[in-house]
């Protein structure tokens, strides 16, 4: 999401507060979020992309791009949220969307699924299943700089995000997911935490040193020991 008037773009993660976050911005800017306007710019609506699976989520990578040497002028950010949470909360949504579907029997075999036949589920599944490092990593595979927040923190965190934004945003609407019971065992949280191992060290990274990321200095540690980052 690009706001031009305040040169910020906000990296749209899927299910980790993302809608609260982007309501909040269409209400402020008066934007139809079906439509966004030249102020509030989706480029998934310029790219002709299926809005009813991507709506407003749109990588660092394609946003930096599309505002090429202007990009250097833009503050990012984006909300990260703890791994396995935030896949039982993808799972939450789909169930409601899409009852009865058999890849969504159960968590552990939505989890199975994903990891073994992503085809066999539905393509909005698939999108708000793909890593948060995907949405937020740059070209060459590192972090760019970028204020990353905890979703965690976010009550902390709304005085830094107002400052970016230039306003105090009005957080009134939430797109909360059916509260069903989802039972996370140690085997399901294993391949979790296999299947998304650059989420779960950025979240680690961030748990460790929140203050670094929120100013978008923070980099990622890979498993050579070294980091990559800004």
């Amino acid at each position: 999401m690009i706001l031009r008037p305040v040169k910020v773009a906000y990296v749209k993660i899927p299910k980790t507060g993302s809608t609260t976050m982007s309501a909040a911005i269409w209400r402020h800017y008066g934007v139809d979020p079906a439509t966004g306007s030249d102020e509030v710019v989706n480029l998934n609506r310029r790219d002709r992309l299926p809005l009813i699976w991507h709506g407003w989520h749109v990588e660092y990578r394609r946003i930096a791009a599309h505002l090429g040497a202007e990009a250097a002028d833009y503050r990012f950010f984006a909300l990260v949220r703890e791994p396995v949470s935030r896949l039982v909360s993808v799972y939450r949504w789909q169930r409601q969307k899409q009852p009865g579907h058999d890849g969504l029997s159960s968590f552990a075999h939505f989890v199975e699924t994903l990891a073994e036949r992503p085809r066999a589920l539905p393509a909005q599944a698939r999108l708000h299943g793909r890593p948060q490092w995907s949405w937020i990593c740059g070209e060459d595979a590192t972090l760019p700089p970028i204020h990353l927040f905890l979703l965690e923190e976010f009550e902390r965190r709304r005085p830094e995000i107002a400052a970016l934004l230039g306003f105090d945003p009005d957080y009134e609407t939430r797109n909360v997911s059916e509260k069903i019971a989802v039972a996370v065992d140690d085997a399901t949280r294993a391949r979790i935490h296999a299947l998304y191992p650059d989420d779960v060290r950025l979240h680690a990274a961030m748990r460790a040193d929140p203050d670094r990321f929120a100013a978008g200095r923070g980099s990622l540690p890979v498993g050579d020991g070294t980091e990559r980052g800004s």
